[in-house]
């Protein structure tokens, strides 16, 4: 029986719900790869296109070849299951755009397009995609992926879908980020089990079975996870890691959780890395004792604010040396910018026109 008797499509969930040009280009700070090229860094994953057949068809033998481990950013394009075999297949997303004249005549402009991620095969949202140990690991919230049975979370070997042992939750569960750290495939997210609940959860996968990871979180919910400064960073909404008090963002050593100074006073959405300094954004107003909103530094000792930041601020990006705030804001800084906006290092840029609407 083929992958298509059992789904039609499911919507994969993007953070980013925009895109520049196409595909922007981000790596994690896990990243391992063997490439001459420079990746700039972040926490969205290495660019899909970077593992592509001329076909479409995903290379995992490409990306086992590399030594990657890690998210992959599939920003800009779809990706169905072949009906047949399963694989994965990757296609751009949307045609480019009609330029109107008005906007042709700006060439500093930079023009946007909608897109819509889309799978065949898997019955529920994917929102999150990695490479771990020769795999690509899909994790959102589904039950099946093609004919394996698999609880939010399964993996494609190059040949087939499989579980990744019994899961994580239930089917009112969901996965909002993976992270590949010390060997290990970390996922979080919001963990439900019929007759105890829903919680915010994070487990660790080593190839064989999951394991918790001290205690996790309590009092709240993962959003977003990254790897800095030799240990996983977890953010979202919570008040608790392990057991000790944290302000919605914490630090993992594999062995025990830690604070980030007073933390931030709201709940974080999005991390990267920028200029070797973790960027922290979401809706808050302070970062440990200084005024920052929407998004602020941490520097492993100190929080700094960025200019005069930005109002919710819902995904971060680095993108040809710059990093990239897309949110709820229409100033950032001193300056008008319509939900997405640059930071050079020390002055906030809009980009071009903007978007229409808030990026949630």
């Amino acid at each position: 029986m083929n992958c298509v008797d059992f789904f039609k499509t499911a919507t994969i969930v993007a953070i980013f719900f925009f895109v520049i040009a196409g595909s922007i280009a981000i790596a994690d700070s896990q990243t391992k790869i063997n490439s001459t090229a420079s990746l700039p860094q972040g926490n969205r994953g290495i660019p899909v296109d970077r593992f592509l057949t001329p076909d479409g068809r995903f290379d995992l033998k490409a990306a086992m070849a590399s030594g990657y481990q890690g998210n992959v950013n599939l920003d800009g394009y779809n990706v169905r299951l072949d009906p047949k075999t399963g694989e994965p297949i990757v296609g751009p997303s949307v045609s480019q755009p009609t330029i109107s004249k008005e906007r042709a005549s700006n060439p500093g402009d930079i023009y946007w397009e909608d897109h819509n991620f889309r799978v065949q095969g898997i019955d529920g949202p994917v929102r999150v995609l990695a490479i771990y140990n020769g795999k690509l690991i899909a994790a959102g919230s589904f039950s099946v992926a093609c004919d394996a049975i698999a609880n939010n979370i399964a993996a494609w070997d190059g040949s087939s879908w499989s579980a990744l042992g019994s899961g994580i939750g239930d089917k009112y569960s969901g996965i909002f980020a993976l992270a590949v750290y010390n060997g290990r495939l970390f996922a979080a997210g919001s963990i439900c089990t019929e007759g105890v609940g829903c919680f915010g959860g994070i487990s660790a996968w080593d190839d064989t079975s999951w394991s918790s990871v001290d205690w996790g979180i309590q009092g709240g919910h993962i959003r977003t996870l990254t790897v800095y400064g030799n240990q996983l960073i977890a953010g979202g909404e919570f008040a608790f890691a392990g057991g000790v008090p944290c302000n919605n963002i914490t630090a993992w050593n594999d062995t025990i959780w830690s604070p980030l100074g007073d933390g931030v006073d709201g709940e974080v959405f999005a991390l990267a890395i920028y200029h070797d300094t973790l960027i922290v954004g979401g809706y808050f107003s302070n970062a440990g004792d200084s005024s920052a909103l929407g998004i602020a530094a941490w520097d492993r000792t100190t929080w700094l604010p960025l200019g005069l930041g930005a109002y919710a601020v819902m995904a971060l990006s680095v993108y040809h040396d710059r990093l990239i705030a897309g949110g709820s804001f229409t100033t950032a800084g001193d300056m008008p910018a319509n939900y997405i906006a640059a930071w050079d290092g020390s002055s906030w840029s809009p980009l071009g026109s903007g978007t229409n609407n808030s990026i949630l």
